[in-house]
């Protein structure tokens, strides 16, 4: 398949890396300007450089499409690459708002187009040992989740995400905390239900601009099957590089992951006789740092699922645009909450979790 690439900004590479990895050769670049797309073509070894989008989705040649752009730009180009017939890989957020993720998810499906969501921790080898062990803990009673990172007080004036036009109007949340509240979803097989948060601005707006909102968020949260759990998302933890972790308490165990910073899995059944099990996942052993290549390897197998996906198989891991819309609905939620001082509904319908078949 002819894959097409929407922008040249660090993760970019990434995207080329996983691809080269699978054996796919990069068809087809455009970037924000012709300067920038010859320079990005050249680095990345893209066969043809495109003056603009809508010409790269007018070669029969792109069958596939990666949106690697910043967050406001995502629906617009979504849009009209499903518009022109291509399946569409999308860097996280898919759109700024859960009902526009949820228009691009329907016309997707209506279309008969494959569409996913860069929420590559689905296939860590962590997230998926914990997820098929889940079932040890019981029924959840407690969920906490958290995804802390430092480098935003430090961050370049350029930076794209202190730009709230061009980051969406949401920081910490859209940008990392989407994966925390993804994972907590998929791997406790329940939906948040609702909401109550405070949000931090340490970023003044002098950096960042008016509208500006997370650095930093705090947030409770109740599950469909009546547990009930916290979120802590933060860009100003000082001390933390990349430091992800989920911990699920349950009727019949515990289970404990921890990646990025660390990567480690723990799971206690309440029988102590069976005592503690501790893996990097996949059964290896416990308390290793996380090698560079894992991340990498998370984006390989994403890849190779939504190719599989695309000819015709379902992986059960694929995050799909709904699935994006649902945590975008969260997001959406837990911003309303902060901003009202109230706990608010996350949403109901398809953003609660149906899933229309196409047409």
């Amino acid at each position: 398949m002819g894959v097409g690439l929407v922008g040249a900004g660090r993760i970019a590479d990434l995207h080329v890396a996983a691809l080269r990895t699978l054996g796919i050769s990069l068809a087809g670049l455009v970037s924000s300007s012709p300067a920038r797309t010859a320079e990005a073509a050249r680095r990345l070894g893209a066969q043809r450089p495109f003056d603009d989008l809508d010409a790269m989705l007018r070669d029969p040649r792109i069958d596939v499409v990666h949106v690697v752009t910043p967050s406001a730009l995502h629906f617009d180009q979504v849009a009209r690459a499903l518009d022109t017939g291509k399946h569409v890989l999308c860097e996280k957020p898919l759109a700024t708002t859960a009902l526009e993720a949820e228009r691009l998810a329907r016309q997707a499906d209506l279309a008969g187009l494959i569409g996913a969501v860069a929420y590559p921790y689905r296939f860590h080898p962590v997230v998926c040992e914990m997820r098929d062990r889940i079932g040890l803990v019981g029924r959840p009673l407690l969920v906490r989740a958290s995804y802390l990172q430092g480098w935003l007080l430090d961050a370049d004036p350029g930076e794209w995400r202190l730009d709230p036009e061009r980051a969406g109007g949401s920081r910490a949340l859209t940008d990392i905390g989407c994966h925390a509240i993804d994972l907590v979803e998929f791997v406790t097989g329940e939906r948040v239900r609702g909401v109550s948060a405070v949000i931090g601005q340490a970023v003044p707006e002098a950096r960042s601009g008016p509208g500006a909102a997370d650095d930093s968020a705090v947030v409770s949260l109740d599950l469909s099957g009546g547990a009930i759990g916290s979120l802590i998302v933060s860009q100003v933890a000082i001390g933390a590089v990349n430091a992800l972790t989920l911990d699920v308490y349950g009727t019949a165990g515990s289970a404990t992951a921890a990646l990025g910073d660390e990567t480690r899995l723990e799971v206690a059944p309440a029988d102590a006789a069976a005592g503690v099990g501790s893996s990097n996942g996949r059964g290896g052993p416990g308390g290793a740092s996380t090698p560079p290549s894992v991340y990498v390897d998370a984006y390989v197998d994403l890849f190779r699922a939504f190719h599989q996906a695309i000819i015709g198989a379902r992986p059960a891991e694929l995050p799909g645009f709904h699935d994006c819309a649902r945590v975008l609905a969260v997001r959406d939620a837990v911003l309303r909450a902060a901003a009202g001082g109230a706990r608010e509904d996350v949403g109901s319908g398809v953003l609660a979790g149906a899933r229309p078949e196409a047409g």
